[in-house]
């Protein structure tokens, strides 16, 4: 067993963190692309708009409306005014299916964008791991030949340092994953290489308004409240200018009807979103809640380690109890990270429901 740990120890020194061993098409890791040589350099904003420019979804959209118009312009030609109202309502829905795929777009972006920089803190996070699991192994080797600790002590040292390479390698595939979905959205070949110079205000930032204020700001800005208000504004505006002794009373009676139907989904749009700020609000809420306590948890796992590391050393109790106590540290930290990465971005969904969707960005 020892001798196949030390083996296996010594390809894991000299092999390099996360080493490639099957030809793809060029992974795009940003923590190993300079920015000088990378293929794009993108902020938030300039990735949105590559997107906006280049997204497939959005050019076969842009592909429907000048069909819509193509047909149009050939229904004025003929002369023919039911076909001519026919090809108008088509060609403003297309240009409505347009409009809701850019912006939804432009949230799919963002998301990624910013899935992507968590994914690299991660990584970081990752690597000073491996970077402190290998220092202590390398001490532990020292302690071993001097016969401070015992062989389970090093087999357990080993261990930990192939956890956390595992661990880096895993994360990196991750990253380079999350890079690729993110330039399937902008449109861009998947071999070039993207650079992201934004990056996230991680600082652990509590709620700071009511949920009855989170919705009054959602009912100013979210999409879908802004959709809504601007169908019915425009369905008000038909019944006015249709309300006349010149217009058909047929046209009248649609518009009034169309202005009922953009009251009913003004409506349902304000209960959506009702829905929407309650689960993200609820969401934060609870997870601040649960920080607190894991922030208890590692204090008492930290406290604990230093009695067991004292009894250790006074031969009270076995390497297994140090090994425990050491994993109970390592397990409480994870927790507290992944709950504090989690908290950023809940804070970052509700957000979005409101219709605010941008975090501080920033240096």
């Amino acid at each position: 067993m020892k001798a196949w740990i030390i083996v296996l120890l010594l390809l894991i020194l000299t092999w390099p963190v996360g080493a490639e061993v099957l030809d793809t098409p060029q992974e795009n890791n940003t923590t190993s692309v300079p920015e000088a040589v990378a293929d794009y350099q993108l902020s938030v904003a300039a990735a949105i708009e590559l997107g906006l420019q280049n997204n497939l979804d959005v050019v076969l959209a842009r592909y429907r409306v000048d069909e819509a118009q193509a047909d149009l312009d050939r229904q004025r030609i003929v002369g023919d005014d039911e076909a001519i109202t026919a090809a108008e309502e088509h060609l403003a829905e297309t240009l409505e299916n347009l409009e809701q795929t850019k912006d939804d777009l432009a949230t799919q972006i963002e998301n990624s964008y910013y899935d992507i920089l968590t994914a690299q803190g991660r990584l970081a996070e990752l690597e000073q791991n491996y970077a402190d699991s290998e220092s202590s192994y390398r001490m532990d080797q020292a302690r071993y030949q001097a016969g401070m600790i015992s062989q389970l002590s090093l087999e357990r040292s080993a261990n930990a340092l192939l956890n956390t390479e595992l661990n880096v390698a895993r994360q990196q595939d991750n990253v380079a994953t999350s890079f690729y979905r993110f330039q399937d959205l902008l449109g861009i070949p998947l071999q070039k290489t993207v650079v992201l110079t934004d990056t996230i205000d991680l600082t652990y930032q509590a709620v700071s308004i009511s949920f009855e204020e989170a919705m009054q700001k959602a009912l100013l800005y979210a999409d879908t409240i802004v959709r809504a208000q601007e169908g019915r504004a425009d369905a008000a505006e038909a019944v006015r200018l249709a309300d006349n002794s010149y217009t058909p009373r047929a046209a009248l009676e649609k518009a009034l009807l169309d202005q009922q139907r953009a009251e009913v989904n003004y409506e349902k749009a304000t209960n959506r979103v009702f829905f929407e700020i309650r689960t993200a609000y609820l969401r934060v809420t609870q997870l601040e809640a649960s920080l607190e306590l894991l922030r208890r948890e590692l204090d008492y796992a930290e406290r604990n380690l230093l009695v067991v590391q004292a009894q250790h050393a006074d031969g009270v109790v076995s390497d297994t109890a140090l090994l425990n106590a050491e994993r109970a540290v390592e397990s409480a930290e994870g927790e507290l990270s992944d709950a504090l990465w989690d908290h950023v971005r809940a804070r970052r969904d509700l957000q979005i429901a409101i219709g605010q969707p941008s975090l501080q960005w920033g240096d």
